[in-house]
């Protein structure tokens, strides 16, 4: 373990975090099969003019879920962030710290759909990166054994 990492004060490690959160989602979120199948089902196939509408339009009621889903920290964010949870030591009360330096400044990300079908530049709100921060579990550690089995 890094010494550094495990006497670092609790803001600058949640500041790490959300740096390391901003820098994963600024290079963008690729969205699966499964993601794109239900936002085709759910809105009938839209194309990309008609979901960024969607995003945009507060009154939606569909809205919140969208981004909810396109924000979601799915398998390949956790992966990214997995040693560097495992290296620090989070609390659940450090998320709020985490969730204010990440809503600081808004987070554009590139969404990519699968197949081809294109990009959407999509600012984060602050409620989904509070949604995120929440399914990511900051605080829960990974079984090493576990870890090391996924690794191989």
């Amino acid at each position: 373990m890094n010494a550094h990492f495990y006497f670092m004060n609790t803001d600058e490690k949640c500041n790490l975090l959300a740096k390391r959160i901003r820098k994963i989602l600024r290079a963008g979120i690729h969205l699966n099969s499964v993601v794109t199948h239900f936002i085709d089902s759910t809105f009938s196939n839209p194309c990309l003019n008609e979901l960024e509408k969607i995003i945009a339009d507060q009154s939606n009621s569909e809205r919140d879920s969208l981004i909810e889903l396109i924000f979601f920290p799915d398998e390949e964010i956790q992966a990214k962030l997995e040693n560097f949870l495992n290296s620090h030591h989070y609390c659940r009360e450090d998320k709020k710290k985490v969730l204010d330096y990440l809503s600081f400044k808004p987070i554009e990300s590139t969404i990519h759909f699968p197949d081809g079908k294109g990009t959407l530049s999509v600012k984060m709100p602050s409620e989904a990166a509070g949604q995120f921060l929440i399914r990511l579990n900051i605080h829960r550690k990974i079984d090493k054994r576990i870890s090391a089995a996924i690794e191989t």
